[in-house]
């Protein structure tokens, strides 16, 4: 097995295990927030919590998002594979590691945002109403995606909010390979003899 395909195996292990724990952990402080508590619905621990959540909503519930996640873990992919692209056609000096890192994030969140924006509502449970209304398949994000664009459009729909992750994700994104970059340079000639 190369080691792409084990990488990619690892991640969406991780996603699973992930997304289960994130929906037992937001579900429950939701709870807390939104109703008086009552001892009937107090929740001591997460194995408790886990219990309670897949008895009234459904097991699957708690992993409510995660093919959206899988498919979110191509971001960083993108964003490495068109960085190193830019930095073999411009060279890896620092206006350029600036200028190809925030076009790399740029192109990765292009790609991937309207997968956040369904993996949201998937967590938030915004589908489950319409699904069983549309007797549409429980993890089904394209439905999803249609759903939005013929509602809310392309632009307003499916990339609502883009502007302020792209911000949060280029500037991340300079920084991190700015010293990626440095780090590189520095345990290379540490490094070598």
């Amino acid at each position: 097995m190369t080691k792409i395909v084990k990488a990619k195996m690892a991640v969406q292990t991780k996603e699973l295990t992930k997304t289960a724990m994130f929906a037992v952990q937001t579900m429950a402080l939701n709870r807390r927030r939104i109703q008086q508590p009552t001892p009937k619905k107090k929740y001591h621990g997460i194995s408790q919590t886990l219990f309670t959540i897949s008895k009234e909503e459904g097991m699957l519930s708690l992993w409510n998002g995660t093919s959206a996640s899988i498919i979110l873990s191509f971001n960083p992919a993108i964003q490495f594979g068109v960085y190193e692209m830019l930095k073999r056609q411009s060279g890896s000096d620092g206006g350029n590691t600036l200028v190809n890192a925030v076009i790399a994030k740029f192109v990765a969140t292009l790609v991937t945002y309207p997968m956040q924006v369904i993996q949201t509502q998937h967590r938030a449970g915004h589908h489950v109403a319409r699904r069983s209304e549309n007797n549409l398949p429980l993890f089904h994000w394209i439905h999803d995606i249609w759903r939005i664009i013929r509602n809310d459009g392309i632009i307003s729909g499916l990339y609502c909010g883009f502007e302020t992750k792209l911000v949060q994700g280029c500037l991340n994104s300079a920084v991190m390979f700015v010293v990626y970059e440095h780090l590189i340079l520095f345990l290379s000639r540490w490094l070598t003899p």
